[in-house]
């Protein structure tokens, strides 16, 4: 059976109010921890990650049960919080991913699309909210 792959960073941590785990959980299988290539910018209220050859950015795995419906209600709602810029300030697109597990596998990925003026880079792992 072939699966569609969503690779979760920092960014996504809540959809539709609950949080992120329960929502991802109930829709999806996981299938481990990996890393891209990316870079993390801290945007004033949480990370955003952009493409980098040079970087990674480790994040989960998950193998979606129902792609389409997956994606209906998370493409609205690629956010954490309440102050959170709108969704067309999201990209969502496929990217390779290295498994720390061994193996690569093509995943979707939301990258933040903003300019990064002023922004801070921080190391993937460093962000964390609660």
């Amino acid at each position: 059976m072939k699966h569609e792959h969503l690779f979760l960073y920092g960014t996504l941590r809540r959809a539709l109010g609950r949080p992120m785990g329960d929502f991802i959980r109930a829709r999806a299988a996981f299938v481990g921890e990996g890393t891209i290539h990316a870079a993390l910018y801290d945007l004033g209220h949480y990370p955003g990650a952009v493409p980098d050859p040079k970087a990674t950015v480790r994040g989960e795995v998950y193998a979606l049960r129902d792609p389409a419906a997956v994606f209906a209600e998370l493409d609205p709602y690629e956010r954490c919080g309440p102050r959170d810029p709108t969704p067309t300030e999201y990209v969502r697109g496929r990217t390779q991913v290295t498994l720390h597990e061994g193996g690569t596998l093509t995943a979707w990925v939301y990258w933040y699309n903003h300019p990064l003026d002023g922004a801070r880079r921080i190391r993937s792992g460093d962000y964390v909210e609660d």
